[in-house]
């Protein structure tokens, strides 16, 4: 740079020492500015020569040099005390200053715009981890229920004959599957930018701001980061559905879909979204706040937070399937959570618009899950199959509703607060419940009164008792496993439940017992005229044979044997209420005609009382051999 010193009269031009003395040391800082800036020459944009370093490649002090020449440029051209020559120079000097950082800005947002292979990698893991390792919702389910059955009743419970019935572990899991990958702790691989780098692009936009350019850089990063951003949610393979391609899908794949998105929408939140406006805050706040945080930000997460939502908003206008509950709840429970975030990452009038389509999907989604709880109350009641099940064995549709039940306990925190309104149908004993509470005891006594109703399919009077027993003595066990639905029935309706069960018992007992009790009948056995009073012989044979031949029948009858073996105290309950009516009739029997008998062996006795007990408890243990 040539120095104007010598081509000016200094005497001429100044009135006095401080004028000079300061015209001379604004000259001697401007020369020293110049040359700094000068030595890191405007680039072209695709300039990519080797061994060239950017200023931001530099240290912090050579860095903070080249900002500070920049800075003194600037207000000595706009300095009184500045030779004309100067100002002109200054001019250019801040136009190739400009043009030199407008190229930085831009290389390093470059740099952090395309994903690299570990940030990649994380995305896709997370993918991954959310859909990959699914099983059907079904497959437990699925190995009790034979197929003959299966496929009828949940043909009518889902009125969609290729639907899987939801299973417990599901039900667990929906909310919780992908959340374990996705803590802020071990978010590692997400390319932010450094410290160094958030600075430097903040010591740029100071300078560009100052100088009125302040929208190249808002153009450049908005590009940069909404590229960016764009990539990380394709990475993360949550799909644009349709409400056509939500009808065509299969339930399971669906449900898989939905736990997809739970875990990307956690992603993109508090981690994506809020990074993002993190870096926007520490790079441009304070430089036209306003106008930069709409252009910057918002412009670059906003398209990316309109898909993302959009899936949850198509699944909320779908019609209610009963095997979407618990994915529902899930979505539900996902985005209620994160509705906080939203607002406060989501805070200008412009942005508002995404806090409001998250929002407003809410509504749609209780909406949803009161339609599906509705629904499945009068599948259950109305349900239709009418093949009984093996041996009067628990029904398909027992486990269905029971599972269901436990399904519902597991979300009662968030269904407690989205179901208000009572059942249709009027209950006893409805003060103090909730309608929750309420809604679960109307769908187990319609599960109860659809058994019964079943009971009545069978021939054999003392299978259909057989029925109502184990599959009612089902729905007690399974209450009595969790002290969160023992709680939700109440005492009242466990009771009843239980008075049922017996009842069932009881009327089992005689139906498949009686005869045998009645082999052991007082009628018949005495004779007498006069003093000449006695037991036949005779008939105490016959009978005694009799009743050898009836015991053994029974112990092999079906319906003996065909208890559930996995419910002890059902099965202790059928061998106490055998036992106590059997074991005195039979010591009675025996007690008589052993009086009256010389040789009792002649008789045929094979049985001692101690096998009678033995005889009926191996006759029910021997249920796990015969039940299908």
């Amino acid at each position: 740079m040539d120095s104007p010193l010598v081509s000016v009269s200094v005497r001429g031009a100044i009135n006095s020492r401080m004028e000079l003395a300061e015209l001379l040391g604004n000259a001697v800082a401007f020369e020293s500015a110049g040359k700094v800036i000068q030595g890191y020459p405007c680039l072209p944009a695709d300039f990519k020569l080797p061994g060239e370093r950017m200023i931001f490649d530099r240290n912090l002090h050579e860095i903070d040099q080249y900002f500070q020449a920049v800075d003194q440029i600037q207000r000595l051209t706009k300095s009184a005390a500045l030779l004309s020559d100067y100002r002109s120079q200054g001019i250019n000097l801040i136009q190739m200053a400009t043009a030199r950082l407008q190229f930085e800005f831009q290389a390093i947002l470059t740099r952090k715009a395309d994903i690299d292979p570990t940030a990649a990698a994380y995305f896709s893991s997370l993918s991954t981890s959310c859909s990959s390792g699914y099983q059907s919702p079904g497959t437990n389910l699925n190995q009790m229920v034979k197929a003959r059955h299966q496929f009828e009743f949940q043909a009518m419970l889902t009125r969609q004959t290729d639907s899987n019935p939801t299973s417990a572990a599901y039900f667990s899991s929906i909310s919780t599957s992908c959340s374990s990958g996705l803590r802020a702790g071990d978010y590692t691989a997400h390319p932010a930018l450094s410290d160094k780098e958030i600075y430097y692009l903040r010591s740029i936009n100071e300078r560009m701001s100052s100088i009125g350019s302040l929208h190249y850089c808002i153009e450049v990063y908005r590009c940069s980061r909404k590229k960016f951003v764009e990539k990380s949610f394709r990475l993360l393979g949550v799909e644009k559905l349709s409400t056509n391609d939500v009808k065509r899908l299969e339930w399971e794949e669906l449900q898989k879909k939905i736990k997809l998105w739970t875990g990307a929408a956690r992603e993109c939140v508090r981690k994506l979204f809020a990074r993002e406006r993190e870096m926007f805050e520490r790079i441009f706040d304070g430089l036209e706040s306003a106008r930069t945080y709409d252009a910057c930000f918002v412009a670059t997460v906003k398209d990316t937070a309109i898909c993302l939502f959009k899936f949850a908003e198509t699944l909320s206008t779908t019609r209610p399937w009963m095997q979407k509950l618990f994915g529902i709840l899930g979505l539900y429970y996902a985005l209620s959570d994160l509705l906080p975030d939203l607002n406060l990452i989501f805070q200008s009038e412009s942005s508002k618009s995404i806090v409001n389509q998250a929002a407003g999907i809410l509504p749609q989604l209780v909406e949803l899950v009161r339609g599906i709880l509705s629904d499945f109350e009068e599948g259950v009641l109305h349900e239709m199959s009418s093949v009984p099940t093996y041996a009067g064995t628990v029904h398909p549709l027992t486990k269905y509703v029971m599972e269901y039940i436990f399904g519902i306990v597991r979300y009662k925190d968030i269904l407690s607060e989205l179901i208000v309104s009572k059942p249709s149908a009027t209950l006893r004993n409805e003060c103090g419940r909730t309608p929750l509470e309420l809604h679960i005891i109307w769908i187990v006594m319609s599960l109860k009164f659809k058994l019964e109703s079943k009971s009545k399919i069978y021939n054999d009077s003392s299978l259909g008792h057989l029925f109502v027993m184990n599959n009612i003595g089902f729905i007690v066990q399974k209450i009595e496993e969790s002290s969160e639905l023992s709680e939700m029935i109440g005492n009242d309706y466990r009771k009843k439940l239980s008075e049922i069960m017996l009842e069932a018992v009881n009327s089992y007992r005689r139906s498949t017992w009686d005869r045998v009790f009645y082999c052991l009948r007082d009628e018949g056995l005495h004779y007498g005229f006069g003093f000449c009073k006695g037991v036949s012989k005779r008939i105490v044979k016959e009978r005694v044979k009799s009743f050898n031949i009836t015991f053994e029948e029974v112990c092999q009858t079906p319906s003996t044997t065909w208890l559930v073996p996995s419910n002890l105290h059902l099965c202790l309950q059928v061998h106490q209420s055998i036992l106590e009516e059997l074991i005195p009739a039979y010591e009675s029997f025996l007690g008589q005609f052993k009086r009256h008998a010389e040789h009792p062996e002649k008789y045929h006795v094979k049985y001692s009382v101690e096998d009678l007990n033995y005889a009926v408890m191996v006759s029910s243990w021997n249920a796990s051999s015969l039940s299908p």
